[in-house]
């Protein structure tokens, strides 16, 4: 593959990097097929599975019927594939920019999925039941990148590097 703007000692970074893209996505595209952001839930009777049907949110009445494990498992298997996903999407078209010449605009592509994505990766890792909370019931403030504790990230990043061998 040839690359316009990019000068050619690059080029193979370049097809490096859209490989990795490739082989995550095509990751995300198996984890879908395979339903692994699922979770089956067993109700003690009819009457309490239709009430979970109507349910406004799920979450919530999971939490209020004996089903918080449950919650939690559903909550970081959808915000893990969600986030990953999102990630992913940024960082192609980081890279893609980056292929035309742009070299602005892919930078600035990479700061969301570096600074907020891996960040919140990186809480569900370290404390799931906390990251849980605080998205599901507390106000925006307490988990808006910009306005977390620089003590809180550096407990987040401490914690999960820890959690991951790194």
């Amino acid at each position: 593959m040839g690359y316009a703007l990019l000068p050619r000692k690059h080029w193979k970074q370049q097809d490096y990097l859209l490989y990795t893209y490739d082989v995550i996505a095509d990751m995300l595209r198996q984890a879908d097929k395979k339903d692994l952001s699922a979770v089956t839930l067993e109700f003690a009777d009819l009457a309490q599975g239709i009430s979970f049907e109507k349910a406004d949110d799920i979450f919530n009445w999971m939490d209020n019927n004996g089903y918080h494990d449950a919650s939690i498992k559903l909550f970081e298997r959808h915000v893990f594939f969600s986030l990953l996903k999102d990630f992913c999407f940024y960082i192609y078209e980081s890279i893609s920019c980056a292929a035309r010449g742009k070299v602005t605009v892919a930078y600035t592509l990479l700061r969301k999925p570096i600074r907020d994505n891996l960040l919140y990766l990186e809480w569900l890792l370290s404390d799931k039941e906390d990251f849980y909370n605080k998205l599901l019931y507390h106000n925006f403030n307490e988990y808006d990148i910009s306005k977390i504790k620089a003590d809180k990230i550096e407990y987040i990043v401490k914690s999960a590097s820890q959690k991951s061998y790194m």
